[in-house]
Parts: C-alpha cells; sequence; structure tokens
C-alpha cells in the first residue's frame, strides 16, 4: 500500500492533525510512562498493602495469643513479607520514574540514546513520501511504522540483511534489519511473500546511498568501519562546535574589555545551541 502525503498533516481517526513529529514522539514517551506509573501504582498498592496486613495480622496474633505462638511458622511469612515489600519498593520506584518522564519526557533516556530523534521525526513527519503497514519514509529519513523510535537518516543506514530464527526447523523470527550508524530498525516479515520482501528492500536500497545487502563477514567489517566514521565526524562536530564557542567567548570578553564593558561580560550569554 502506498501514501503520497507530501508537504501535508496526518489526519487521525478523530480530525486531530498530526505533522509535529516531535509531538507525536514525546507524547508517545508520556504514555509509555504513564503506563510505568500505573504499574508501579498496582505494584505499590498489592505489595505494600498485602505486607500491612500481614504485618498487623502478626501483630494482633502477638498480643492476643502470645509471643510464642505468633512466632510458629513466622519464618515463611516473613520471607513472603519481604517478597512482598521489595515489589512494592520497586513499584514507588516506578511511579518516581514514570512520573519523572511525564513531566520531562526530553530528558528520557531513549532520547538520550537518540539524541537526534525529535529532529528526525519532525522531518519524517513534515512531509512523508511513503507509508505501508511496516514503514515510514520521507526525503530524508526512513521509520519503523510499529515502533516510532526505530528511525534514522537514509545516508546513515549502512548495513541491510534478513535475520530467522529456527526452533526444531521451524522458522520463528524472521525480520529485515537496517544497521544503521547507532543501532538496527527492524521490520517483522514473517509470512511475508518473497516478493514483498524484494519489493521492501528496493524500496530501502533506492534511498539508501551507503547501504550494503546481505549478512556477510565482508559487510559487517564495512559496517564496523562506517560506524567509526561516523562516530568520529560526530566527535569532530560536537570538538568544532565547542571551538567556535571558545573563540566566540574569547572574541567578545576582548571587545568587553576594549569597550570598557569587562564587568557586563557574561560568558553564558555566549553559549550556542
Amino acid at each position: 500500500m502506498r501514501y503520497h502525503n507530501r508537504g501535508k498533516s496526518i489526519i487521525k481517526s478523530d480530525g486531530e492533525e498530526m505533522n509535529n513529529g516531535r509531538e507525536i514522539i514525546l507524547n508517545k514517551i508520556r504514555k509509555q510512562r504513564r503506563g510505568l506509573m500505573i504499574a508501579g501504582i498496582i505494584m505499590a498498592v498489592i505489595g505494600l498493602g498485602i505486607d500491612a496486613i500481614l504485618l498487623w495480622v502478626y501483630i494482633d496474633d502477638a498480643v492476643h495469643k502470645g509471643f510464642d505462638h505468633a512466632t510458629d511458622g513466622a519464618g515463611a511469612a516473613f520471607v513472603c513479607m519481604l517478597i512482598l515489600a521489595a515489589i512494592g519498593v520497586g513499584g514507588v520506584f516506578m511511579i518516581k520514574s514514570g512520573l519523572k518522564g511525564m513531566k520531562n519526557p526530553e530528558n528520557d533516556k531513549i532520547l538520550k540514546k537518540n539524541p537526534d530523534l525529535l529532529f528526525m521525526a519532525d522531518e519524517l513527519y513534515r512531509g512523508i513520501t511513503y507509508q505501508d503497514k511496516h514503514l515510514i519514509m520521507s526525503d530524508r529519513v526512513i521509520a519503523n511504522k510499529k515502533n516510532l523510535y526505530q528511525m534514522a537518516f537514509y545516508n546513515e543506514v549502512f548495513m541491510v540483511y534478513v535475520h530467522t530464527e529456527s526452533y526444531n526447523f521451524v522458522t520463528t523470527t524472521k525480520q529485515l534489519v537496517l544497521a544503521t550508524a547507532r543501532d538496527e530498525i527492524t521490520f517483522s516479515i514473517y509470512g511475508m511473500k518473497s516478493e514483498k520482501v524484494e519489493e521492501l528492500a528496493r524500496t530501502i536500497a533506492g534511498k539508501c546511498p551507503y547501504a550494503r545487502f546481505g549478512y556477510t563477514q565482508e559487510n559487517l567489517r564495512y559496517l564496523d568501519e562506517m560506524r567509526k566514521v561516523w562516530q568520529r565526524a560526530k566527535l569532530d562536530q560536537q570538538m568544532g562546535v565547542s571551538a567556535q564557542q571558545v573563540e566566540r567567548q574569547a572574541q567578545q570578553k576582548q571587545q568587553a574589555i576594549q569597550s570598557g564593558q569587562q564587568s557586563m561580560y557574561n560568558p553564558d550569554s555566549t553559549y550556542m545551541q
């Protein structure tokens, strides 16, 4: 299925425009962290709640029936209480993590793993050129439609291959894998006809100028080298920006000294994003 939508926003079934890729990703993170918080609440209520009930029962037995009677078989009960307490504490940490992610999704570990993800999403949803049930493509970006965190620029896709897993000679998993500069984008092609897989691969091949096809030792070496080149280029870019910051700060400080306004010089004001 082809979907041409150059320069237009995507319309959800409820009529809501979804042309801001950044917000799509951030809302997805918020939704996941909300689910984490809800799961944490359930774990905390069950773990700490039952723990409190067991403790109350133990204290009540000790008061009314004597300490010796209460300690009979208490070992197993204490182990159970410790497990429940651990579950409850784990739930509290999940609540905390969920609330933090909902409040500041920009600081989520997903975005720390791929700092360019929000920019990629903006690029993707600014002008979708192709879409099917597996992938979304724009002029510069390709993404896994079923997992939007898997996204990359075309020129950062270095190897494409088919990965299969079998159990007792029966294929259980079949994926089309895009090995990128950062990690991998995987498309499930289990049960897909060979011609459809080839069509999908050709669609990707037509957009990724540095991609090699096939899982071979030569291509693995190529992938490793291209990732090293990419990492060096990123580092050089970061160092270049830092050098520009230092140079600009020095120039502005010198200008401030020459104009007699040294006391008004503020290095923070020269910071470049």
